[in-house]
């Protein structure tokens, strides 16, 4: 009986610091915030800057390991049950062993999700996620190597998009220099909703495989971790980098 309090107490020892780290960590978003960031909703993007025919090719660089690779990034229109819609696809691979597929359809007016599927590779297992959206919730099945098949079901109630979409997504911000932004986003592989903060910082000229570019610099601060992203001042405003906290992708060509 000793043994089983003694396992309570520290059970509940552990829920409370957690919930504790939790709240501090949303105090902090709170008041790392402009008063002035501008949260976006979907009806304020469009397809505008998105090219309804479009493949570019990147190299990516690991920052700490040798796991060099490469990614492509497809964009093309498609009709889907009668709408209008348009197909995002990554292909990525790093070192011989680490790969990420996903593809997302997305309704062309607003760019919501429609539907997307996310799948994760490494030495150790493979992680299938798909998605759908209907009425007011999304549904995401998961089935992994290292567990049984499960459902998880999410509230549609408000405005949001996929984490996995944000540097392809910013191409469509008309923007300037200090300007703060901020979105609802989904973490398919966590399961949980974040709230990015994005800023323009400065405008520079970057080379990359594909050749000299005229860019906007632009910090991502997105779940915890700062992520960067350089694109093309002239339209459609190429992704041109994008820096990870443990790699970076460089445009390599684009079709």
């Amino acid at each position: 009986m000793i043994e089983n309090a003694l396992y309570l107490i520290n059970t509940m020892i552990k829920t409370l610091i957690n919930i504790a780290l939790a709240a501090f960590l949303l105090v902090g978003i709170y008041f790392s915030m402009p008063a002035d960031a501008k949260v976006f909703s979907m009806h304020e993007f469009s397809s505008e800057y998105l090219p309804l025919n479009e493949r570019i090719d990147y190299e990516i660089n690991a920052l700490d390991s040798d796991l060099n690779g490469q990614a492509t990034i497809t964009i093309k229109q498609i009709t889907h049950l009668d709408r209008d819609m348009l197909l995002i696809r990554y292909e990525g691979s790093e070192g011989e062993s680490i790969k990420e597929d996903w593809e997302v359809k997305l309704v062309k007016d607003d760019l919501s999700p429609f539907y997307f599927e996310l799948t994760q590779e490494n030495e150790e297992s493979t992680s299938n996620y798909t998605g759908s959206f209907s009425g007011k919730q999304v549904t995401i099945n998961v089935r992994s190597t290292e567990a049984e098949p499960y459902e998880r079901i999410f509230s549609k109630g408000r405005s949001f998009y996929l984490s996995i979409m944000l540097p392809y997504l910013l191409r469509n911000i008309e923007c300037e220099p200090g300007d703060w932004y901020t979105f609802n986003m989904l973490r398919i592989e966590k399961g949980q909703f974040i709230t990015p903060i994005v800023q323009v910082k400065d405008r520079e000229i970057i080379e990359v495989p594909a050749g000299m570019y005229d860019c906007w610099k632009v910090s991502i601060k997105l779940a915890g971790k700062q992520h960067w992203g350089w694109y093309s001042c002239k339209e459609p405003h190429y992704l041109i980098r994008y820096q990870y906290p443990d790699k970076e992708l460089n445009m390599k060509r684009h079709y």
